[in-house]
């Protein structure tokens, strides 16, 4: 029985960029490898409409489903997430590389931990207009317990940076270790908007 292997991702885009997978799989003893997002999963007949490789070119192929499924997808709507969960909850097909899923899923998953539980920062799914004010109304005491009250408030972006607006250089991204304000940074939320699925 010849032995298939899928990968799995949001979009295609550049095919060229699974052509690593491709050697890796052949090296493991693949006989195929293909290239599929969940839109191209037909759950009804077990197909799916694929991008193989032939002979390093990349061609259209129908197939039925393969033997592993290699899930490198970041899936960034609710739909595609929700297809692909659909997928790997009723192919029986075994997948390496599950992914950890979106930041809610993590929390929940972090938030289970009586271990952890204690050290993650509150965070809320954000499903109107005023789930913001509310959070930084309830915090807002809680900051006003230290020794100043709080002067200043940005919004954390990623990879220590922080977006903020200050009368001398508008609104800037600033790096949160910067000696202005790393020293005296004092606390965190999150809010998780409403098109972020939340749950697995």
């Amino acid at each position: 029985m010849k032995k298939t292997s899928g990968i799995m991702t949001s979009q295609l885009g550049s095919l060229r960029r699974f052509c690593p997978y491709v050697r890796a799989a052949e090296i493991e003893g693949f006989d195929k490898v293909f290239v599929f997002t969940p839109d191209h999963v037909d759950l009804r007949s077990r197909r799916i409409n694929t991008q193989t490789n032939r002979g390093g070119k990349w061609v259209p192929a129908a197939a039925v489903y393969p033997s592993l499924v290699y899930d490198i997808g970041y899936y960034r709507n609710i739909r595609n997430f929700r297809k692909a969960e659909k997928f790997k909850s009723t192919s029986g097909v075994p997948f390496a590389s599950d992914w950890l899923g979106n930041k809610w899923v993590v929390h929940q998953a972090l938030k289970a931990s009586p271990t952890l539980s204690p050290y993650l920062i509150d965070t809320r799914p954000l499903l109107s207009d005023t789930d913001i004010s509310a959070m930084i109304s309830e915090y807002d005491n809680e900051m006003k317990e230290g020794i100043e009250r709080v002067g200043h408030v940005g919004i954390y972006c990623a990879d220590e940076k922080f977006l903020h607006a200050c009368r001398a250089e508008g609104v800037t991204i600033m790096d949160l270790s910067h000696p202005r304000w790393g020293p005296f940074y004092m606390h965190a939320c999150r809010i998780v908007s409403d098109d972020e699925p939340r749950e697995h």
